[in-house]
């Protein structure tokens, strides 16, 4: 599946400010099944000392128990989204080059941009992270910093931690990777332990997908020491909630939610990609939580798709988003809700088609 030459123009704004009114919504990122039963059932007011301030030691305790790593390499932040912020505010100059894939989450543009980095876009092959491409660029540019997010977003597609590393160590920039959905593909793809040791490598990891904790915010970054006592003095003293710490401390724990969740995302991303296959797109093997897919020529355009979408309550993230303006991103909800999308789907297939034979 090739990127089509005349989509390369992003959409301004941000896929994740659109009204959340729908009754499906397909669009975010989340975990259908919600948090763990362990979090709904031990963490509220009447267990939690919500009068003391947050004590950030007994999360990084755990994480550091639970990954095998030092815990002056850990760092806890109000999600990934505030690591994402944080690095291009710190380590950037006016000016300084970022590197990133050409589709990938509009926040490494966006932070880079805010800070007055100059993103530097490399083109995709077969929609995957050319990291050949990567490797021509750094013999011409000196980057200060690159972004990666693995699985990529919005193809849900996983990099071999070798060719990550491989890029890590041929430069001096800063190499940051959004692992956000690594929790449903496994952790034998994660670059956690190899952040302790690799000091230009940094890892992302969150709690709002895998976990269902997107509402409390809280994630973690894994980093040499030096490169988090530089941005350390720059955090909020209290970046989380005693509520966030507990449930992330709940949700590691729960080895069972997650099992289950990674066999839901498992069905329902095949069955989707099934199911479109049918009416005709394009659909990118999925490999993660995503699915990314190519609208088929019935529709103009991922838009048009979509605002047909809107009059029947339902939405997913248009391409454009990403410079693709005839793709579709879906993030999976359960069964039922997601055999109710591909039915809206089929029934304006049938509804154009029937409307071109008058």
């Amino acid at each position: 599946m090739k990127k089509e030459t005349n989509e390369n123009k992003k959409e301004k704004g941000a896929y994740w400010l659109v009204s959340r009114d729908f009754s499906i919504d397909l669009s975010l990122s989340r975990n259908p099944l919600g948090c763990s039963k362990l979090i709904r059932n031990k963490v509220n007011l009447k267990n939690v000392d919500v009068a003391e301030y947050p004590d950030i030691r007994k999360i990084v305790e755990v994480i550091s128990c639970h990954f095998s790593i030092p815990k002056e390499n850990l760092a806890i932040g109000a999600g990934i989204d505030d690591f994402i912020n944080l690095f291009p505010q710190v380590f950037l100059k006016k000016g300084d080059c970022v590197l990133m894939p050409e589709i990938t989450f509009p926040r490494f543009e966006i932070a880079t941009m805010t800070f007055k980095g100059k993103p530097v876009f490399i083109p995709m092959r077969n929609m995957r992270i050319n990291f050949e491409a990567f490797e021509r660029i750094l013999k011409k540019r000196k980057p200060k910093m690159i972004f990666i997010a693995n699985p990529n977003n919005p193809t849900g597609l996983i990099e071999s931690k070798e060719k990550i590393l491989n890029l890590a160590k041929k430069t001096k920039a800063i190499m940051i990777v959004d692992e956000a959905g690594i929790d449903f593909v496994g952790e034998k793809y994660s670059l956690v332990r190899e952040a302790t040791k690799i000091k230009n490598l940094v890892v992302l990891r969150g709690f709002s997908k895998a976990h269902g904790l997107a509402g409390l915010r809280i994630g973690f970054c894994v980093a040499s020491p030096d490169i988090i006592e530089k941005f350390y003095p720059t955090k909020a003293t209290f970046p989380v909630s005693t509520i966030a710490i507990k449930a992330a401390i709940l949700a590691i724990s729960d080895k069972k939610h997650i099992k289950k969740t990674k066999r839901l995302f498992k069905e329902e991303t095949q069955f989707f990609s099934n199911s479109l296959q049918r009416m005709g797109f394009e659909v990118l093997p999925p490999e993660s939580n995503l699915v990314f897919a190519k609208i088929p020529n019935v529709f103009s355009s991922a838009e048009e798709l979509i605002n047909a979408l809107h009059k029947k309550n339902i939405h997913c993230v248009d391409g454009k988003y990403f410079g693709l303006l005839k793709f579709i991103r879906i993030n999976p909800a359960t069964h039922k809700i997601n055999k109710k999308f591909i039915e809206a789907i089929s029934q304006i297939i049938k509804e154009k088609e029937n409307n071109k034979s008058l």
